[in-house]
């Protein structure tokens, strides 16, 4: 419980009758110069506390970035300051993008009939998210049974968007752990996915319950070329995605991206190009791009104020039996002074 101080306590109205008749009851005495401009002073300051306590107090502005709730489609999101953070410690956590292979592949007549069912698989991606340490993960694919698992299995976790409004929100959503962060704000955006058709696709800002930080998490899954040639929806994915990000970076705040982006070199070349991401496994653009080397289409991207120190595409043993995609996750860090 908070400590409480006060200040020493002041006569009420109530009680300046008995404080007059304790003066009526001493000696007749004539007082001083001197004490009875102490006597003056003593009363002006007794009716200035009482002015203040009449006073209705406002109290302070109320900041949108902590008391926010939840938003959704269609509705504003608060757009908090960039000023100095609740502590000037860096917020470090760990961040994975995972394909988690939906469930409606792995059932009877699915295309990956090898696999286990997806509320088992589930289960081994929650034990694999926490072998790693992770906090925070963009989960693609993710269909309900496979929520279903993860909500018994990770009670102490949140899903955005998960089912609200409806199940179509659910396959691309961000989960974190709400033992050290805590959601303040999430929204959509329209992506193209098969044949061009909308899908929304989450963006969250979360706040470091350890240091106070504040970082957005956007999380997409882009078009594959299953049904059909799908290059140029991945395209326009890519133009919403990177405009998406260059609008919250404007706010002053770190900018996390992870996604299945089903491309290597033509996803992360137009990315660097347009912003200032730079993926958690390297490469750069000085003069012409340079991918990272060995990259895959799972991907884990940061704007400036993000520093990445590790990053792992975790491949066989309960991954392979989980997923056909690897496991990727990637150490990071954001702040090393009060507003950076």
């Amino acid at each position: 419980m908070a400590r409480l101080e006060f200040d020493p306590p002041v006569p009420t109205r109530a009680e300046a009758p008995s404080l007059s008749r304790q003066a009526s009851s001493a000696p007749s005495r004539r007082p001083s110069g001197v004490v009875a401009g102490v006597l003056v002073l003593v009363l002006l300051a007794v009716a200035g506390v009482l002015l203040a306590v009449a006073r209705p107090w406002t109290g302070p502005a109320p900041d949108p970035a902590r008391d926010a709730s939840v938003t959704g489609p269609g509705r504003p999101t608060p757009t908090p300051t960039s000023g100095p953070t609740a502590s000037v410690a860096p917020a470090s956590f760990r961040v994975s993008s995972f394909n988690v292979l939906g469930a409606g592949h792995t059932r009877a007549g699915g295309t990956r009939p090898r696999f286990a069912a997806g509320w088992v698989r589930m289960r081994w991606a929650v034990q694999l998210l926490r072998s790693a340490d992770v906090s925070v993960a963009g989960l693609q694919e993710l269909e309900p049974p496979q929520y279903a698992t993860f909500r018994r299995a990770a009670p102490r976790w949140g899903v955005f968007p998960g089912v609200r409004p409806t199940r179509r929100y659910l396959a691309n959503s961000v989960v974190w752990d709400r033992r050290t962060w805590r959601l303040v704000a999430g929204r959509t955006i329209v992506i193209p996915y098969f044949h061009g058709r909308p899908k929304p696709m989450p963006y969250l800002l979360l706040r470091h319950r350890a240091t106070g930080r504040l970082v957005w998490f956007a999380n997409f899954h882009n078009p594959a070329d299953v049904r059909g040639p799908a290059a140029q929806w991945r395209r326009e994915a890519v133009a919403r995605e990177t405009g998406l990000v260059n609008r919250l970076a404007a706010r002053g705040l770190p900018v996390v991206m992870t996604g299945d982006m089903n491309d290597r070199a033509a996803f992360f070349c137009p990315v660097v190009a347009r912003t200032r991401l730079h993926a958690a496994n390297g490469g750069s653009r000085r003069g012409r791009c340079r991918p990272p080397a060995g990259l895959g289409i799972d991907w884990i991207l940061g704007s400036p104020r993000v520093v990445f120190t590790h990053h792992r595409a975790v491949r066989g043993g309960l991954v392979s039996r989980t997923t056909d995609h690897p496991f990727v996750w990637a150490a990071a860090s954001v702040g090393a002074a009060p507003g950076r």
